[in-house]
């Protein structure tokens, strides 16, 4: 069982946000246990990030749904 880490909603916002940037598919529960808080709380704030504009997507693959973050198209990247 991972250890429980404390962090801000920002923090935690702002280290999810990061995650589904590196990771190509994860869990509402990997998430929730990465970040220690219950899904409800994942859940609040996945709200907090589509409300903000990030792209997420959710894909079902062998009956289990992995979020990620839907890739911007390259005419749209800012440099």
């Amino acid at each position: 069982m991972a250890t429980k880490k404390s962090y801000s909603q920002a923090a935690r916002v702002q280290g999810i946000l990061r995650t589904l940037g590196v990771r190509h598919g994860i869990t509402i529960g990997e998430l929730a246990e990465e970040f220690g808080v219950t899904k409800r709380t994942l859940y609040r704030d996945l709200k907090v990030l589509e409300e903000a504009g990030y792209p997420l997507i959710s894909e079902m693959v062998d009956g289990t749904t992995f979020l990620k973050l839907e890739p911007l198209p390259t005419n749209q990247v800012k440099r």
